[in-house]
Formats: C-alpha cells, structure tokens, sequence
C-alpha cells in the first residue's frame, strides 16, 4: 500500500503531486470541516508503538467478555430454544 501513492491537489489547478512513501510514513488524509475549504490537507502522525499478536487476540477477548458480561439473556434463549427445537421432536418417537 506504500507505493505509488498520487495526491491530486485541486481540479483547478490540474496538476498532481506524487510521492513515494514508506510504510511507516504514510500521511493521512483528512477532510476539512469547513464547507468553504473542500480541500483535502495532510494530517501528520506520529509512529506507534508496535503490539504483539498475543496482547492484541487478549485484549479483544477481554472486550467479548465485557460484552458478554452485560448481555448474556439473548444467547442463553437462542441456546435454549435450538436446543429445546431439537429435543422436543426426539420425545415424540417412542420407535
């Protein structure tokens, strides 16, 4: 995603900028908030600390939990109620 990277300035001036970045240095594009001002500007971000797979899958199951924590009504009847669906009809044959 670092190559070849164009960053058209306005459709007025007709002329594009191309830049070739590295990987850690892509700038980020953002929007102005002001409608007289259309234009795209560069928002410049500092490098992040890199994480490791095993903090970030701990991290996310963390979140799930507190998740879970706060709604576990809805999955507990949806289990119930597959596993009544596919009890109820075994009681029926008595063959």
């Amino acid at each position: 995603m670092g190559k070849d990277h164009k960053l058209h300035k306005s459709n007025d001036q007709g002329s594009a900028l191309e830049e070739k970045l590295d990987g850690d240095d892509l700038p980020a594009l953002v929007g102005s908030a002001d409608p007289a001002n259309p234009h795209l500007t560069l928002l410049n971000l500092t490098p992040a600390r890199p994480t490791s797979l095993l903090y970030q899958s701990l991290t996310l199951f963390y979140k799930r939990l507190l998740i879970l924590r706060h709604s576990w009504l809805s999955p507990l009847l949806a289990v119930i109620v597959a596993c009544c669906g596919a009890c109820i009809p075994l009681f029926f044959m008595n063959n």
